[in-house]
């Protein structure tokens, strides 16, 4: 049992850092980047937890799992983000398209904090990634 946890630990350690602190980081530098081009900050609603924090775990998951479908999984997830409205609003201003630019940039810095996580626990799934 104490080998099957040691191993288990490195792995809900890094999903913790990805899901929850990857919540802090993330939002940090979205609340940095929306203060600097002046739009109100959204950065740190519930919802934003549960939908970053999701899409964390599931990059994760791939790249421990099936790295190679990791990049699909981020392009058609974004998609989907995308086509469900997120950071949209019917018209089309300068503000509206600066949201979204800044949504697509944390959806990318998400996705790269876990990728960095899993890479720590896991570093061959990189070499996986590129055959």
């Amino acid at each position: 049992m104490t080998a099957v946890m040691s191993s288990v630990a490195p792995y809900a350690v890094a999903y913790a850092i990805s899901t929850i602190v990857g919540f802090g980081v993330i939002g940090l530098l979205l609340k940095l980047m929306r203060w600097t081009v002046n739009i109100d900050d959204r950065s740190f609603g519930w919802l934003t937890f549960w939908v970053s924090g999701t899409e964390r775990a599931a990059a994760m998951t791939l790249a421990f799992l099936a790295p190679k479908l990791l990049p699909a999984f981020i392009g058609g997830w974004i998609a989907l983000k995308f086509a469900a409205g997120w950071q949209r609003e019917p018209n089309t201003t300068d503000d509206v398209v600066s949201r979204s630019l800044l949504a697509l940039v944390g959806s990318i810095l998400s996705f790269g904090f876990a990728i960095l996580c899993a890479w720590f626990v896991h570093p061959r799934f990189i070499a996986i990634l590129a055959q």
